[in-house]
């Protein structure tokens, strides 16, 4: 946009003065163009769009897309991309190398061709050669031997890592062994947007000399602390050229805003919380300096490094507790049923290595965190009329922390507070709840957590490997893996988790559930009602 509006370059049109075209123009030229790119091929024509964005969310098709459709009335010519032919792709030896790799373990007439085309060329026909195993079931294993010479001593895990690990495997060998990896463009990913969030959130909060200093800030105060930042960051992150793309400055500024939104959140919060920031980025390491903390150690030589993003403590007179929070700009939750399979564990990893190192004048662990710091989904205030919901409550919602906290700390909050807290064998997975456990259930907590670690490491000194993705989850770690062409296995589907296999899960985690105390018991010991006389049998 610029600095006029579309009426008053028409008036200035009108008297000989002309800046740029006018909106209208530019439809007609953009229409011209459409029109002029359709109808140029003689004989096929590929219109594409994405179904899903990099966060999993419904993408919608641009209007053309749309008014296309319109003109068939035999919807067939739309298809999804799964069901295009293999021709379609291959236009060089390259292309079609790369397809044949893709396609290897599909049983197709189209594959076969293929493979006839590559090996009349030499330097492919050896290449498909040595791709010969991956055509039977692979044999995904590597000796003891060669693992003592590819991993380190002591074995050092980051929590992210064995999060990695228990989604696949195979996927971890690939990536923290091997250290594979697919180069990325320099764009504002998920993953750089959450960096981003972290550098402003720690830095705002560390510019004051207390938090009810930053409970204070009006929203312009706010406001100028974002873009300052926001300024710097980009410059030590991202280059010129990237800068200067208008998709990149519009999505940068969108996250902005939605920090901004963020830290008027967390003023509401603090007001209500007893507990205050200890620490941001927060250290722990095989070799730590002054400040910072040990790796947590594990018997049989294994250690656990990583930083956390933030360290809350509530001191005061008996009371030393501490609790673990982490920024997450995605929808991550923390699932019950996910631990017994060695996921979810991250943070849980960061409470237990302070708990080890006594941090925070050996401050007792209270629970962890998860603090959304994206912005909801972009059909959220679509929706809102349907549920009559204000733009303040779609963000209160989206803003909801989740994870587990100690019960000793949840007493202390007012009861309404507490009835946010649910029991982790209570678990709805259709919702996000904030679990409360008991001192016992915590310890058992750790004891899991340790185990799961020790049992990950030995796995991964005998060289097994099972290629076996958790599958239960909303979607398979198999669409969007790197890896997938190595393997050789079909890319696998989810399945659902049955109830019974969610209690069990818990309860392998937690122990046994307590029993549920009956209601209305003495309904049980009433006669039951008297027929009225003549009434029908």
């Amino acid at each position: 946009g610029g600095m006029f509006s579309n009426q008053e370059l028409r008036e200035m049109e009108e008297q000989d003065i002309k800046f740029s075209r006018l909106l209208p123009e530019l439809h007609s030229d953009e229409l011209l163009i459409i029109n002029k790119t359709i109808s140029a091929p003689s004989e096929s024509l590929y219109l594409t769009y994405p179904l899903i964005n990099a966060e999993h969310e419904t993408a919608l098709p641009a209007l053309l897309i749309h008014e296309i459709r319109d003109l068939f009335s035999d919807l067939s010519v739309f298809e999804q991309e799964k069901n295009i032919p293999l021709s379609f792709y291959v236009h060089t030896m390259e292309s079609a190398y790369f397809h044949f790799v893709r396609n290897l373990r599909n049983d197709e007439p189209e594959l076969s061709a293929l493979r006839e085309i590559l090996e009349a060329d030499e330097t492919y026909k050896s290449k498909i050669e040595k791709l010969g195993y991956l055509e039977t079931e692979p044999k995904l294993s590597v000796s003891p031997e060669t693992m003592r010479l590819l991993l380190p001593s002591p074995l050092v895990l980051s929590p992210s890592g064995i999060e990695k690990y228990y989604t696949c495997d195979y996927q971890y060998f690939c990536r923290y062994v091997l250290k594979l990896y697919v180069p990325e463009k320099i764009i504002l990913s998920p993953m750089s947007a959450g960096d981003y969030a972290h550098y402003c959130l720690e830095m705002i909060l560390q510019s004051v000399d207390s938090i009810d200093d930053f409970i204070r800030m009006d929203e312009g105060t706010l406001r100028e602390h974002v873009k300052a930042l926001s300024e710097t960051f980009s410059k030590e992150h991202f280059p010129d050229a990237v800068l200067r793309n208008g998709r990149f400055q519009f999505n940068y500024q969108v996250a902005g805003n939605s920090l901004l939104d963020l830290l008027k959140h967390m003023q509401e919060e603090f007001r209500n919380d007893k507990f205050r920031p200890a620490g941001y980025e927060v250290p722990f390491k095989e070799h730590p300096k002054q400040g910072e903390f040990f790796a947590y150690h594990l018997d049989g030589d294994i250690l656990c490094k990583g930083k956390i993003d933030r360290v809350d403590r509530w001191a005061e007179e008996a009371i030393n507790f501490m609790r673990v929070v982490d920024y997450k700009t995605g929808t991550k939750t923390l699932a019950p049923e996910k631990l017994s399979a060695g996921l979810d564990m991250q943070m849980l990893i960061y409470l237990f290595a302070l708990q080890q190192n006594r941090a925070f004048e050996n401050a007792d662990a209270s629970g962890v965190l998860y603090v959304p710091s994206g912005q909801p989904k972009s059909n959220a205030y679509l929706q809102r009329e349907e549920t009559t919901a204000t733009r303040e409550e779609i963000l209160d919602d989206f803003y909801q922390k989740k994870g587990i906290v100690l019960d000793s700390v949840v007493k202390t909050l007012p009861l309404e507070e507490q009835k946010r807290f649910k029991s982790v064998f209570d678990y709805d997975e259709k919702k996000d709840h904030l679990f409360v456990v008991n001192q016992s259930q915590m310890d058992l907590l750790r004891s899991h957590v340790e185990h799961t670690i020790s049992g990950m490491a030995e796995n991964l000194r005998t060289g097994l490997m099972s290629a076996e993705p958790y599958l239960k989850e909303a979607y398979s770690p198999c669409e969007r893996c790197s890896f997938a062409d190595l393997c050789g296995r079909e890319k696998l589907e989810c399945k659902a988790m049955t109830k019974a296999e969610r209690k069990e899960a818990v309860e392998a985690v937690f122990g046994l559930a307590p029993e549920k105390p009956k209601k209305d018991a003495d309904k049980a010991t009433k006669k039951p009602a008297q027929k009225k006389k003549g009434g029908k049998k």
